[in-house]
């Protein structure tokens, strides 16, 4: 996945739900898109509704499929029914158009308080979409008891491949 999503930019949305991707984002979703290869545009898959933040998240095709195998690969019982219900109910399968532009639904931009702005948050192998004041809130919140001494001490504790 190269280096993966990083970075916080902020696009504008406009009154159809049309928002820019960003190019560096971009360019992680179509290296993630087997059809891509074929000259297509990137596609993306977009999840709402999970994982606790009040944010939409994106993903490449092939993090998306991963997903859905690792689901299919549980046992059969209810934790397998229900996370394959979440994951085919609250993800949506997204192209993005020649401008770098995908729709996002007025129900969705509604349920996030997404409006004429969205701030695209990477997470290495997952991005975030928020509405901006509320990323301003929840990024202080993380960062509100951790400092740069701390960053450093816990990047010292995490195995490093040689």
């Amino acid at each position: 996945m190269e280096l993966g999503f990083r970075d916080e930019i902020t696009n504008k949305v406009d009154g159809k739900g049309r928002v820019s991707i960003p190019a560096a984002f971009r360019t992680v979703l179509a290296a993630g898109d087997p059809d891509c290869d074929s000259g297509k545009n990137p596609r993306m898959v977009l999840m709402h509704g999970m994982g606790g933040d009040p944010c939409l998240k994106g993903y490449t095709i092939e993090a998306a499929k991963k997903m859905e195998r690792q689901i299919l690969s549980l046992p059969e019982g209810i934790k397998r029914k229900k996370l394959y219900h979440r994951m085919a109910a609250r993800t949506i399968p997204l192209s993005i158009d020649e401008n770098g532009r995908v729709i996002i639904r007025k129900d969705l931009l509604e349920k996030f308080n997404i409006d004429a702005t969205a701030i695209f948050v990477g997470h290495i192998e997952l991005f975030q979409i928020w509405n901006p004041d509320e990323y301003v809130v929840h990024a202080a919140a993380l960062d509100s008891d951790i400092d740069d001494e701390d960053i450093i001490e816990f990047l010292n504790d995490v195995p490093w491949e040689a």
